[in-house]
C-alpha cells in the first residue's frame, strides 16, 4: 500500500501531513489492521498480524438491514478517519457507507464504479471514461482503454489488451509498466498482481516480476503478500502461507 503526502517546506515540528490518498483496495489498512469483507460479503472482517507474521481474525461486524452485503469488489478505502465500503441492498443497487467506531453509516445514495478518493477529488469510472467530481462539478479526465483498474497514491493502474499501464493524476502522465498476456489487474501489499490464464504473477509497482504463483488464475482471497527468510516472496491465502516461484 502506498501514500503520497502534501509536500511542505517547513522543517518545524508539527502534525503529519494529511496524505492525498488513503489505502484503497480488496483488503485495507489503517491503524494497524487490516480490513476486509467476510466470505459471505455479510460482515466486515478486521485482521491483525500474529508473532509469525501471518493474519489472524481479530474482529466481525455485521451490516443491519435486511439482504444487504459488502460489494463482492475492491471498493473499500480508508478516507479520513474512516473506511468507506460499497453496499449492495436487495434491489442490487449500491450505496456507499462509512464505517468507524464499529458502526455503518450510509453517506451517500449512489455508489460509482471504481470510485477512489484522492487529493481532494472524487475519481471513479463511466465505462472507460475516468471521471473527476470535485464541489458539485463533474469532469472528464482521460480515456482509459479498459475498465479494468485499480489505485494506488497518485496512479491509476489499467489494463490495454496485453500490457499494464498507469496514468498519473497529478502530471497527466501515461506508462507502460507490464507487457504480456494480462486479464486483471490488483495493487496489493505495495505489489502489482497481474492476472493471466493459467497464473497470477506478482511484480513490484514499476512492472518488474517478483514471483509467479502458478496454477491460479484469480486471487481473491488474498490476505498478504510477503517475502520470507530466505528472500523469496510468498503470499498468505485465507492464513494459508504458500511460496512464490522466481523467475529467472
Amino acid at each position: 500500500m502506498t501514500f503520497l503526502n502534501r509536500a511542505s517546506n517547513d522543517n518545524s515540528e508539527r502534525e503529519p501531513v494529511e496524505p492525498l490518498a488513503g489505502d484503497y483496495g480488496e483488503y485495507v489498512t489503517y491503524e494497524g489492521k487490516l480490513y476486509g469483507a467476510g466470505e459471505s460479503h455479510e460482515t466486515l472482517k478486521v485482521y491483525k498480524k500474529n508473532d509469525k507474521g501471518e493474519y489472524e481474525e481479530v474482529e466481525s461486524y455485521t451490516l443491519e438491514g435486511e439482504n444487504m452485503k459488502l460489494d463482492n469488489n475492491k471498493h473499500l478505502q480508508v478516507v479520513g478517519d474512516s473506511i468507506h465500503v460499497h453496499v449492495e441492498n436487495n434491489s442490487q443497487d449500491k450505496q456507499v457507507y462509512s464505517f468507524q467506531d464499529g458502526e455503518f453509516n450510509q453517506i451517500d445514495e449512489t455508489a460509482h464504479s471504481n470510485q477512489y478518493h484522492f487529493n481532494d477529488k472524487l475519481y471513479y469510472t463511466d465505462g472507460n471514461t475516468l471521471m473527476a467530481k470535485s464541489e458539485g462539478e463533474t469532469s472528464t479526465v482521460t480515456e482509459l482503454t479498459d475498465g479494468n483498474t485499480d489505485y494506488t497514491g497518485s496512479k491509476v493502474y489499467y489494463t490495454d489488451g496485453s500490457s499494464v499501464k498507469t496514468y498519473d493524476l497529478l502530471s497527466g502522465e501515461t506508462e507502460t509498466v507490464y507487457t504480456g498476456e494480462v486479464t486483471g489487474v490488483e495493487i496489493f501489499d505495495n505489489k502489482l498482481v497481474v492476472i493471466q490464464p493459467s497464473e497470477v504473477v506478482v511484480a513490484n509497482l514499476g512492472g518488474s516480476t517478483l514471483t509467479s504463483l502458478v496454477g491460479y488464475e484469480t486471487l481473491p482471497n488474498v490476505t498478504g503478500i510477503r517475502e520470507n527468510d530466505d528472500g523469496m516472496y510468498g503470499y498468505d491465502y485465507m492464513g494459508i502461507v504458500g511460496e512464490g516461484y522466481p523467475r529467472d
